[in-house]
Parts: C-alpha cells; structure tokens; sequence
C-alpha cells in the first residue's frame, strides 16, 4: 500500500484525534494481525478522508467483528475537530468550569432545600410537640389559661388534629368540661364533620353537661346522611343521649326505645343494645319485660355485662321489695349485685344498691361497710346524671341514718348537714329537683333536733321542708302535731294528728294525743270517743298477758302506767260533760274511772314484797277529792304529756 507524505499525515493525524479504544483496535489490527487487501485499503482510505470517529468505528467494528462504543463527544466530530476543540474557551468551561458550578448550585440547592424541609416538616413538628405538651402538664397542674395559651403555640407552629381530643380529655380529667367542650368546638371549626370528635363531644354534652338538646345535633351530624344513618355508635350513642334526657323529660323515652329498636333490627340481638333495652323497662318501670331480661342475662355463665346497667337491675328488685314490705327478690338482688362486683368493684351504684339490701336484711355491720365503700367511689367519679347524684347524697344520708341508729348523733348530723348542703348545691344549678328522697335528709335533720337537743323550732322548719319536698310519712306529721302540741297550738296539732291517721288508725299512742287534744280544745265528747278507744285497746293487750310483771318487764309497767293516766283523763273528761250538761250521772262515771286509775296506780307504786302503799298520791286521787269536796276555783287535771311518737310504750 503506497501512500504520499501528505495523505499519512492526515492519517496520523485522524489516528492520533480518534478514542484510545478505537486507536487502540485500528493499530492492532493493522500491525499485529496484519491487515491487507481490501480491508485495509478501506480503513486506510477512511483515515486519510478524515472520517469522523463514528464512521470509522463502524467499519473498523465491521472488519474486526468487534463491537466499538465510542463517546457521544465523538460521534459528530472527527477527532482532529475534537482535539481542536479541547483547546477552546466553550471547551474548557463546559468540561471543566460548568460541572464544578453545576455542583455547587446542586450543593447549594440541596442545603436550602433540606433546610428548608427540615424547618418544615422537622423543625416545626418538634417545636409544636413541646408547646403542646408543655401545655398538657400545665393543664394537669391546674393552670388551664397557660395550657390553652401553650395549645395556641403549638397550633400556629404545626397543626396535629389528634391534640384537640388530648386537651378535650385533659379537661375533662380537671372537670372543666367548660373548657374541653371549647377544645371541641375548635376541632370541629376546623374538621367539620370529624366522626371521634362528634362522637367524643356528643359523650360529653350528655354525660358532663346535660346538654340532651346538643348532644342531639352533633349525633344528627352523622345519622342525618344516607350512608352513616346506621352509624352503630351514632345510633346507640343517641339512644343513651335520650336515655338520660327522660329523666328530665319522660317522653324522650320513646326516642330512646325507637333508636334502639332500629339497632337491633339493622345489627341483630347483640348484649349491648338488650343491656340498654332492659335499662330501658327499669327506667320505666315495666316489670315483666324487665324480668324477662334478667332471666336471659342471669342464664348465661360467661358474659361481658354493662356493669352499670346491672347494678341498676339489682337496685330496682330491692326497690321492688321495698314497695311490696317483703323480701320477694332479695335473694336474686343479691347475686345479681355480687355478680356485677365480680367484674367492677369499683362501681359506687353496687356498693349502693348493696347496702339497701343488707338494710332491708337488718345485717346492719355489713351495711355500714357497703356504704363506706359506696361513699369513696362516688366521691372519686363525677356526677354522671341525676341518678348518680341522687344516689350518692342519699348514701350520705343513710350513713347518717346509720350512726343515727348507733346513737352517734353528732356523726350523724354532719351526714346530714353535708347531704342537705350537697344536694341545696345541685338544686341551686337546677340538676336536682325536690323529691322525697331529699325530703328524708330534711326529716332526718329534724330527729336530731326533735329527738336529742330538743331545739323544736329548728325541729318544725326540717320537718316543714321534708313534708313540701313530699316526704310527708305518718310518723311525721305526728312528730309536727307533738310540737304544735307543746306549743299549745292546739287546733294546728288536732289537724296534724288527724293528718297522721288518715281516716282512723288504732295506734293507741296517736288515739291518746288526739284525745287530749280535743279535751285542750274543749270538744270533750270527742275527746271521750278517743279515751274510749285507748282504753279498750290497753285492757285487750292486759287480758292477753297471762301473768303480769310490772317490776320485771318495762313493757308490762309502760301497760299499767298508761291505763293509770287513760282512765284518770276519761274521768275528768267525764266530769266536764256533766258540768257542761248538768248530768249528774256523769260525775258519777267520772268517779268511777278516777277510782280505777288510782288502782292501777296502786298496782304500780305498791311494795311487792310488804304490800304497803306509797305516801305520795296520784292526779286521780287529788281530782277525786276536788269533786267530792269542791273548792272555787277547782278544775279537774288531766296527764298533759303525750309520747313523742307512734312507738315510745310510755304516755
């Protein structure tokens, strides 16, 4: 192959601007293996022509049957241009200047932006975290101004909807429930129609703050659409809503029930909505289907109860029981309250409900413990509803009832004193309304000054608030009469003894009080019927009693005292019907019955063993002498005193 000076410079020069790896393959080629012929005549050709790397790769590729990959820097150019070029300006700054600038911006880029994101979504989340639960820990040290200031903070660095239900429930804990309903409101400005916080502050509205009517609107947010009108806790959610509004208005009841019924229709017979079915008949009072209830629920051994509801069952069969004065369901109250401990001890309606039973048992010690018990769950809880409030002043009424019994009478009073302030409180805020069962703590308030410290007047306005709260048994009215008595106030005690008796009553204490009411009053012929009918009732009771020991048996002295002092007040009563009439026969009657009370009163105050009669004399005597032997001025005397209720055995 002959080639001039020019053309193999050319070709040195091409060979010299080509790829090493191409350079490479062309110099082996030719020198180790010999190219010739055609082949090399070609290569030679495309040299010396100055071909661009490209060209000349494909055909070295073609003639060697190798694959050649040549830079992108080279396809276009022939490597004589490319050498060329590597010397330019453009060159020089694209290949070495631009990829150090492009670094650099990419660096710089790369920093703000990860600053940027850090500050973002690193920074901020971090600095709200604290803010929030700095505020959490201010709020559980009561400091709830701070807390809210510290929630806003937070808030403004990074908004996290999980926060509203923790400062809602933060609230709650303090019982501010003013201040978790605002941290609801909040979320809800924000997240309209956020399921858990509708759920969560409807809870709240019913449970917290007897808020029914709202309660209704936030849970109608969710039952009013198509698609969550079934919501399961929506729908039992709104019947408990109603459940707790009928006890303010009974006619929610019904809206209780229908809720109900849709669940079961749409979900089945599951436990949780029969639990609230059988609340249901014990709020109204349905017996059977609360029966029927029980029996189911009583028939399966292994079973998750509603605490709540149950001890509420077995509150209302000792309430049956109570009604009824005897122990029909006492046996299955019990189990079904022991039961119901079994899973919740610290339930306070149990140990309640507990103690009414042990009562109506007379297991008195063991009353006392479940009202103790009783009494510090309910003091660790907030009052849910009337019910719960209800039931813990009454336990602390029947503590007091209980030291009352032991005669512990300044324990008592302070039971007293701090059930009535409790419930004056509740009633002040209109979450309690008067009813007997508050009417008891003002009648109980009155015994003490009645029965120990003898202040009548503070006596009379307990008894008087008790009988407007409709607490108004037999017992007091007759306690009332006895001071309008005392005070005599004579017409005002007549009308209370009559009160007490309704339209008769054999009780022989009130027949006494009444008759001398009528003598004080001047209506002696009344008051002749009512001695009358003392006296036939004490000499029915002496014939009854087959040997009589009066030094022996308290009862049987109590016996003889009061036939002593009812014959000598039907002697002098007599007496004053025939001064009225002039009957002559009635003195003679009036003797007669003076005489018997001295009798008895001789069989009282006689000597057992010496048979001698004491020297003192008696009213009958002294009345005897006064109408056989008149003096001006003489008036016959009756026994004032009367006992201070139905069951003291002594006039």
């Amino acid at each position: 192959l002959d080639l001039s000076d020019p053309r193999f410079a050319v070709l040195q020069q091409t060979l010299a601007g080509l790829p090493r790896n191409l350079r490479l393959i062309i110099e082996e080629a030719i020198g180790e293996e010999q190219l010739s012929g055609p082949k090399l005549e070609s290569l030679v050709d495309a040299l010396t022509r100055g071909r661009s790397a490209k060209e000349i790769a494909a055909l070295t590729g073609k003639i060697t049957g190798k694959r050649i990959e040549i830079p992108s820097q080279y396809e276009k150019r022939t490597g004589l241009e490319f050498e060329e070029e590597k010397g330019t300006f453009a060159y020089i700054f694209k290949h070495s200047v631009l990829p150090v600038l492009r670094t650099v911006l990419i660096v710089i880029v790369g920093v703000g932006l990860i600053s940027l994101l850090g500050y973002r979504y690193l920074f901020r989340p971090i600095r709200a975290a604290v803010y929030y639960n700095r505020g959490l820990e201010q709020i559980d040290d009561g400091s709830h101004r701070t807390g809210n200031d510290l929630f806003d903070q937070g808030r403004e660095s990074w908004e996290v909807k999980k926060r509203y239900y923790q400062y809602a429930e933060a609230f709650i804990d303090q019982r501010r429930d003013d201040l978790a309903a605002e941290k609801y409101e909040q979320l809800l400005l924000n997240y309209r129609d956020d399921r858990k916080g509708l759920l969560d502050y409807a809870r709240l509205e019913t449970y917290r703050r007897a808020s029914y009517e709202h309660a209704e609107e936030l849970l109608d947010v969710l039952l009013s659409e198509s698609d969550t009108m079934y919501d399961y806790d929506a729908l039992i959610q709104s019947g408990d809503n109603y459940m707790e509004w009928a006890l303010e208005d009974s006619s929610k009841y019904e809206n209780a029930r229908f809720a109900y019924a849709s669940l079961i229709q749409e979900y089945g017979d599951l436990d949780d909505v029969m639990f609230r079915m059988l609340k249901y008949f014990i709020r109204t009072d349905n017996l059977p289907e609360t029966l029927r209830l029980k029996d189911y629920f009583q028939s399966i051994e292994k079973l998750k109860l509603d605490t709540d509801t149950y001890a509420e069952l077995g509150g209302y069969l000792v309430t049956q029981d109570e009604r009824s004065g005897r122990s029909i369901f006492a046996p299955e109250a019990r189990e079904i309250l022991f039961r119901t401990m079994a899973q919740d001890e610290n339930l306070p309606e149990v140990h309640y409900h507990l103690s009414r039973l042990f009562r109506s048992t007379s297991d008195y010690d063991e009353e006392r413990k479940a009202l103790a018990k009783a009494y510090e769950a309910f003091r660790l809880l907030p009052a849910r509803n009337s019910i719960r409030e209800t039931n813990f002043i009454d336990t602390i009424n029947r503590q007091g009832e209980a030291a009352f019994r032991e005669r512990e009478y300044l324990l008592a009073e302070d039971k007293y004193l701090a059930a009535k302030k409790r419930f004056e409180t509740a009633e002040s805020i209109g979450s309690l309304q008067p009813s007997p069962v508050f009417g008891r703590i003002y009648s109980n308030l009155g015994d003490i000054y009645y029965y120990v410290s003898g202040n009548y007047p503070s006596a009379m306005k307990n008894f008087q608030s008790a009988k407007d709260m409709n607490f108004a048994p037999p017992v007091l009215d007759y306690k009332m009469g006895y001071i309008n008595y005392r005070n005599e106030q004579y017409d005002e005690a007549l009308l209370k003894f009559f009160e007490a008796a309704g339209a008769y009553s054999s009780n022989v204490n009130l027949m006494f009080t009444t008759a001398n009411s009528l003598y004080s009053q001047g209506l002696y012929s009344s008051a002749q019927g009512y001695y009358l009918h003392v006296l036939t009732s004490l000499e029915s009771t002496l014939r009854n009693i087959a040997e009589l020991r009066p030094d022996e048996q308290p009862e049987h002295r109590a016996l003889l005292v009061n036939l002593m002092r009812a014959y000598n007040n039907l002697g002098a009563t007599l007496f004053q019907l025939s001064e009225r009439s002039g009957d002559t026969g009635k003195v003679t009657q009036a003797l007669v019955n003076l005489t018997t009370s001295s009798e008895y009163f001789d069989q009282i105050t006689r000597d057992r063993n010496t048979l001698v009669r004491t020297e003192s004399k008696n009213l009958s005597f002294l009345n005897t002498r006064a109408i056989i032997y008149p003096e001006p001025g003489f008036e016959v005397e009756i026994y004032n005193e009367i006992p201070r209720d139905f069951t003291e055995v002594e006039f």
